[in-house]
């Protein structure tokens, strides 16, 4: 939308909250009664009147304009994601009163208030560091480490690393026996999950700032989950926000007809080594990689790519908790596709990509094109019917999709911090070019192989 189409939109809505207004200006009392009877619609529709103390009754037609504004205005701004509706909404209605009164034309009036919400936005955005129960690994070892910008500490640490901030909680509470209570209960929760992710998020709207939090240790738990493998870390998660899967089941069971009462217990946690965290250290580029992404979800400004790798880890960290094969291998098709495609679908032009992003050694890469052709061909077997997802041949399809999904994503890393190195923004273009660098390496090989793909196609 160009400045010129928004301003005349702009303007149209200003006027219709003006004629909200202006239907229930000159009311008396019994007048506004009658009104609100004949259009119900209209209740709780109110705006601050000029001297910001009292309210004036708006049209159901004025409010939803005042909506609108905000939805537009959110979306002209420079981080959209820093704003929410809600608040934009909440500025309008309380300054556009005043500006319609004391500016004499609709376009310094309307400039007047949007500016007014905005800067009254800006007032409540404050830095905020979330603190979100997790289960990582069933270890207490190291007490913290980081992933980025998002720092894990174990819940048994929990007391002594954050003594300083409770006892700042303890001191600004007027019941000591209520927030002694409220902490002691937070870390009895804590004590369920075993860690807590911290992520730090700047001045942005706290709907928007919660929503960061929670994509960035999710992204974090993923990228773990992407080092350790989908096997090894089914049961890690962000307590409030992940599927469950709880670590003591009971049921009962009639054999033979006698009643018995089965109980389980297991651990919860990635299943690594109590030393995982010195493995780890070897992997220093892939931290790198790790931390440039979670802080590129934290700061609100994201790139084409960037979101294109935390869907696609998304959904590779999802299938850590499907039992069933054939949606494990459409969540690792979702994935492949998430980060190679960028125009309509080819068969050939997703084996192409997957081949340039997952093969390990050159002499692989054509391995590679013929596993990414089987793994998609499973996957449109599951949704069609044409595979039995229950057949030892297919489970075998989903481990090839594991394997492959997970060094695209690597991969997928180091395209996103090339793509973004400093500070830029790439868009699908960027992408669509860098794919089209790779090919021409790999044109000739690729067109032998569009050869035989179709000669398979037409033979099957």
């Amino acid at each position: 939308m160009t400045p010129d189409e928004k301003l005349s939109l702009d303007i149209r809505d200003f006027w219709r909250v003006h004629d909200g207004l202006e239907a229930y200006a000159h009311l008396d009392a019994k007048g506004m009664m009658d009104r609100l009877r004949a259009h119900k619609e209209d209740a709780l529709c109110e705006v601050a009147d000029f001297s910001g103390s009292g309210k004036l009754m708006c049209t159901r037609d004025g409010y939803n304009a005042i909506i609108k504004l905000a939805e537009r205005h959110r979306d002209s701004l420079s981080v959209p994601d820093d704003y929410s509706v809600k608040e934009l909404v909440e500025g309008l209605r309380n300054h556009i009163v005043r500006a319609m009164v004391e500016e004499k034309q609709d376009e310094p009036a309307l400039a007047r208030v949007l500016g007014d919400a905005v800067n009254e936005a800006d007032r409540n955005h404050v830095e905020r560091t979330y603190h979100f129960p997790c289960v990582v690994v069933p270890h207490e070892e190291p007490p913290q480490f980081r992933i980025g910008v998002v720092a894990f500490t174990s819940a048994k640490a929990f007391p002594q690393l954050f003594a300083k901030e409770i006892q700042a909680y303890f001191q600004k509470s007027e019941d000591d026996t209520f927030s002694k209570e409220r902490v002691q209960r937070f870390e009895e929760y804590l004590l369920n999950y075993g860690w807590l992710a911290s992520i730090k998020v700047p001045p942005c709207a706290e709907e928007a700032a919660k929503q960061r939090a929670e994509a960035a240790v999710t992204t974090a738990i993923n990228l773990l989950r992407l080092v350790f493998g989908v096997h090894y870390g089914r049961d890690m998660r962000v307590a409030h926000v992940a599927f469950v899967q709880p670590s003591m089941i009971e049921f009962a069971v009639t054999s033979n007809g006698e009643l018995d009462f089965v109980w389980s217990r297991k651990s919860s946690g990635a299943l690594v080594a109590k030393d995982w965290y010195l493995a780890m250290q070897k992997w220093r580029g892939f931290w790198a990689l790790a931390a440039h992404l979670v802080a590129t979800i934290v700061s609100g400004k994201r790139s084409e790519m960037s979101y294109r790798v935390e869907d696609a880890l998304s959904w590779f960290g999802d299938s850590a908790f499907e039992s069933a094969p054939g949606t494990k291998i459409v969540n690792f098709v979702a994935a492949l596709e998430r980060i190679t495609t960028t125009e309509s679908f080819s068969t050939h032009k997703f084996c192409s990509r997957v081949a340039m992003l997952g093969y390990e050694e050159e002499k692989d890469f054509e391995k590679t094109y013929w596993d990414a052709f089987d793994v998609h061909t499973a996957r449109s077997g599951v949704i069609h019917g044409g595979f039995s997802p229950t057949s030892a041949a297919f489970r075998k399809k989903v481990s090839l999709a594991h394997d492959l999904t997970r060094n695209v994503l690597f991969r997928g890393l180091e395209v996103h911090f090339h793509l973004d190195g400093g500070g830029k923004l790439s868009e699908l273009a960027d992408l669509q070019t860098f794919f089209t660098k790779q090919h021409s390496k790999w044109a000739s090989v690729l067109k032998t192989l569009e050869v035989q793909l179709k000669t398979k196609k037409r033979n099957a």
